[in-house]
């Protein structure tokens, strides 16, 4: 509890409260009782089951340090960098020559082509310095003696004005070479919280996220409210349903103004080719609209977590292009800009109101956009500072969710499946390295998630039953509970079917499947990042659609299956081939790939 922050020690007294109440009410079998009661003396546990309990899923250590970020981008255009460029264009070697050898030293982020081609047309001209060229900036006209002293005289008389009130009462043509005389002379007024002390970051960032607009949305209760007579009988409506026809649109915007916008008819998917395809389009955009000096500077993307947003051919286009991506926690809407300022506000509009087609849709959306000053949009990014940094620094915990969790295990574990929980470790734990159906790798995936893989080519059904299978995932759920870094960013089960058949088949039954959602899903604070279940034998699609109607929205969203034909490749687009074995189609030796002392470690 020393290191509890206060939030936690909050959530901490609120579930001792909700244990308090659930022993007093006497309900529950003895064993769920006295189990609860011991972890209610326990503040490790109750830590545990409430980091796994985080409000709309923010994680601590899963949101980016922004002052590395930045210093990302200083290494895009970095000496170091330059230098090397330099040296290779001695060597006689062109552009893209360049571009690979520095990919292959290892640069990252790596510059795009024309960044390159750039630096090298300078070093042609005879210009050797590897620093950035200095613009002389606005003229320097309200620094002078005349100013000072009425800047002085103003803020004698009342020390509250605010800069761009001093600015107008000695009508200075700008208000920031007013503001260090004004502060020598004013007391000190509390600072506005930076977003992680870089205030200038908030230009560099360009969001976006797709949403569907549809012909004819239902207006909001609020919207549809009405003045009414107190005593007076509310009005009859009639009951209206938002129309299946829709479209999707894409839209790309910054602190100024919109970048690019996309929109998908009927049919169109968005997948990671097509995102990919944008993304070379945003950037010429951005160069556009904004000029090649601010792209230099380095422009930060933040974008969710879609499955085209993560995808590999996105993820490799995105580096190419020469964006620098910032990591979005999963399931945080409250974090992206579009989600909670453009769109709400943008469907408010469009509610109500009847569209013939798609292409009507299409203006009407483009025309709001339009018409929006840049001050609407500049809201929006500035809004993101106060965000991150109450969610950062002071993150929310559901005690409640907590408390729901932790009781829902006790009831799994001592009524429900006592059966399957394992009483020697040490067994389970031998049994498991030498049967080798179940590992853990070394390698994170780059959320930070550990995965999990599950070998189907040595299960053999004759030896190992469904009940042992699940032990053994019993027992590496227990001991992940008291990794932080799988507390805080979750973690990944991957399911290699290759070799299994219909005697595994026959496993596979509704209540067994139920049973693993409930220990697995429903019983721990875990945080699933995703399902993969890969080289599935046709027939078992069969019951992966028996089974889909009880997950909840989120398990859907990450539950993955690939049929055999395409082997690896579905698990690629999720997963880089680097962080996994070669038995899964990937880079590292088997041997090495897995974290055996995982298993013999102490928890």
């Amino acid at each position: 509890m020393d290191t509890a922050t206060a939030n936690e020690r909050d959530g901490i007294a609120e579930m001792r409260r909700l244990i308090e109440e659930f022993l007093t009410s006497k309900n529950g079998s003895l064993k769920v009782r006295e189990y609860i009661a011991s972890v209610a003396q326990d503040d490790t546990l109750l830590q545990i089951y409430l980091k796994g309990r985080k409000y709309e899923g923010i994680f601590i250590k899963a949101a980016p340090n922004l002052i590395t970020l930045i210093s990302k981008t200083t290494s895009l255009i970095s000496q170091d960098v330059r230098a090397q460029v330099k040296l290779h264009l001695s060597r006689g070697l062109s552009t893209q020559l360049i571009r690979n050898e520095l990919k292959n030293d290892g640069v990252d982020p790596l510059p795009d082509r024309s960044t390159i081609t750039r630096w090298c047309q300078r070093f042609r001209n005879g210009d050797p310095s590897l620093e950035n060229r200095q613009s002389p900036g606005r003229p320097l006209s309200a620094t002078d003696e005349k100013h000072v002293a009425k800047v002085k005289a103003v803020v004698e008389k009342d020390r509250r004005l605010l800069l761009r009130e001093i600015a107008e009462k000695v009508d200075s043509q700008s208000a920031n070479t007013c503001s260090n005389e004004a502060q020598s002379a004013s007391q000190p007024r509390k600072s506005k919280p930076t977003f992680h002390g870089q205030r200038f970051f908030l230009g560099q960032i360009v969001t976006g996220d797709e949403t569907y607009l549809h012909h004819y949305e239902v207006e909001s209760k609020r919207q549809s409210s009405q003045w009414l007579q107190a005593g007076t009988p509310p009005p009859l409506k009639a009951i209206r349903k938002t129309s299946k026809a829709k479209i999707m649109m894409l839209v790309f915007w910054d602190r100024v103004g919109v970048l690019l916008t996309a929109f998908f008819y009927k049919g169109a998917t968005m997948t990671g080719q097509a995102y990919a395809d944008i993304l070379v389009k945003l950037k010429k955009a951005y160069i556009k609209k904004r000029g090649q000096d601010k792209w230099d500077d380095g422009v930060f993307l933040l974008h969710d977590n879609a499955p085209s947003h993560t995808s590999r051919v996105a993820k490799q286009k995105l580096q190419d292009v020469g964006f620098i991506e910032l990591h979005h926690p999963p399931h945080s809407p409250d974090l992206a800009p579009s989600d909670f300022h453009l769109f709400p506000k943008l469907k408010n509009y469009t509610r109500g109101r009847k569209y013939n087609s798609d292409e009507h849709v299409k203006k009407s959306a483009t025309a709001w956009l339009a018409n929006k000053s840049p001050s609407f949009f500049s809201a929006g990014i500035l809004a993101l500072e106060e965000r991150w940094n109450n969610l950062y620094e002071n993150p929310s915990y559901r005690a409640d969710y907590a408390w729901e969790t932790l009781k829902r295990y006790a009831e799994v574990r001592f009524d429900e499946y006592p059966e399957l929980f394992p009483d020697d470790t040490h067994d389970t734990a031998s049994q498991i390295k030498t049967l080798g159906v179940m590992a853990m790798l070394k390698s994170r995936d780059e959320f930070g998630r550990r995965i999990v893989y599950v070998n189907g080519e040595k299960w053999n059904p004759d030896e190992i039953s469904f009940d042992l299978m699940t032990t053994f995932g019993i027992y590496f759920t227990e001991r992940e509970l008291f990794d932080d870094d799988v507390m805080t960013n979750g973690i990944i089960f991957i399911h290699n079917c290759s070799g299994m058949g219909f005697k595994h088949a026959r496993m596979f039954t509704l209540r067994n499947m139920l049973k693993w959602l409930n220990i697995y899903w429903r019983a721990r604070p875990l945080k699933v990042g995703g399902v993969y279940f890969i080289n599935v034998p046709s027939f078992a699609v069969y019951l992966v659609k028996l089974i889909k109607p009880f997950f909840s929205q989120k398990l859907k969203e990450r539950f993955i299956v690939s049929t055999r034909d395409k082997k690896f490749e579905t698990l690629h687009e999720k997963l880089s081939p680097n962080l996994l074995p070669k038995c899964l189609g990937g880079t590292q030796e088997d041997d090495e790939a897995f974290d055996w002392e995982f298993l013999q470690s102490k928890k």
